[in-house]
């Protein structure tokens, strides 16, 4: 159940590509120019897989958060700048980014990273509490256990969905799907 609820749709790796170009072009694709498409079993729509994993591992696991919720913050000139944090989390007022930056330290989108560290300077300025995790992270398969090691240490409760509110959430789309996978 975990794997339906964590990973309904299989994203495709890099690896598979025949050029990193081509990988940064599906990639592209799949964020549709930065709108959320991609559903979740909170009930939200994010903008990428990965987003859609944690998304949904908060839900299993009944963790209270607002996904890109708008927060000013003062940039290096002091001005006030608009930011929407991926995720946020009132009950710790904690402010988590998921970045999509690979392990090397690059990005497939242009001037990514720059705009990353930016925010996250901002956040560190305003004494914000933040966390970060990345896409190497899913990639390497340590994303779950990363997310919740951050939470943890913040003492968020867990509280695990029973069994049959999982299957109730999955059964209308992921379900189905997955019976005329295996058929």
């Amino acid at each position: 159940v975990d794997l339906l609820v964590l990973h309904p749709k299989a994203d495709i790796p890099a690896e598979v590509f025949d050029t990193k170009a081509d990988h940064e072009r599906y990639l592209s694709v799949r964020r549709q120019k930065g709108r959320a498409t991609i559903g979740t079993l909170a009930g939200n729509y994010v903008k990428s897989l990965q987003e859609q994993t944690i998304t949904n591992w908060l839900w299993l696991h009944s963790i209270e958060f607002e996904y890109e919720r708008q927060i000013a913050v003062e940039d290096e000139s002091g001005a006030i700048r608009h930011v929407h944090p991926d995720f946020y989390y009132p009950a710790r007022k904690t402010i988590h980014e998921h970045l999509a930056i690979d392990a090397d330290g690059s990005s497939p989108f242009a001037d990514y990273v720059a705009h990353a560290e930016s925010k996250l300077a901002a956040y560190r300025k305003a004494e914000m509490d933040v966390f970060q995790t990345t896409s190497a992270q899913a990639s390497n398969g340590s994303l779950v256990a990363a997310l919740e090691a951050e939470l943890a240490k913040r003492s968020v409760p867990f509280e695990r969905k029973s069994y049959s509110a999982i299957v109730q959430a999955l059964e209308p789309v992921v379900i189905k799907h997955y019976h005329k996978l295996i058929a």
